[in-house]
C-alpha cells in the first residue's frame, strides 16, 4: 500500500456500525465487533500514516439493504428508529457507497484514523 501511485495515495475504508458507538443488547457481539473495526483504524492510522497510507471508517445507520428488510418490515422495531433519525428515513447502500468513495478519494488526503457516521441524524438524536 506505501507504495501506492492513486491519487492521494492509499486508503483502507473499515465499515463499522452505529453500534459501534451505542449498546446493541440484540446483538452485543456485533456492536463489540464493530468497535473494535473503529479502534483498529485509529491505531493503523497513527502507525501507518507516514507511509502514506489512510485509515477511516464509516459507521452505517439503518440502510435499507436484504439484512435490515426484516426489522424495516416490522412496524414495532422500524417507528422507533424512523421517529429518532432526523431525517425520517431508512438510508440508501449508495450512499454508504458514496462516503467509502469519499474517503478513498484526493478530496480526502488529510482525513485518517476518522469514523465517518452516515446514519441521517439518528446517533445524536435523542
Amino acid at each position: 500500500l506505501s507504495e501506492s501511485k492513486l491519487p492521494g495515495g492509499a486508503s483502507v475504508v473499515g465499515m463499522a456500525s452505529l453500534t459501534s458507538f451505542m449498546a446493541n443488547t440484540f446483538v452485543p457481539g456485533y456492536g463489540a465487533g464493530k468497535a473494535g473495526m473503529v479502534q483498529l483504524a485509529r491505531t493503523q492510522a497513527s502507525l501507518y500514516s507516514d507511509r502514506g497510507i489512510r485509515f477511516n471508517c464509516v459507521a452505517a445507520g439503518n440502510i435499507a439493504t436484504r439484512m435490515t428488510a426484516p426489522v424495516a418490515d416490522m412496524p414495532e422495531f422500524s417507528a422507533d428508529m424512523l421517529k429518532r433519525t432526523s431525517m425520517k428515513r431508512w438510508g440508501r447502500p449508495k450512499e454508504i457507497a458514496d462516503a467509502v468513495l469519499f474517503l478513498s478519494s484526493d478530496r480526502a488526503t488529510f482525513i485518517t484514523g476518522e469514523t465517518l457516521l452516515v446514519d441521517g441524524g439518528y446517533l445524536y438524536n435523542q
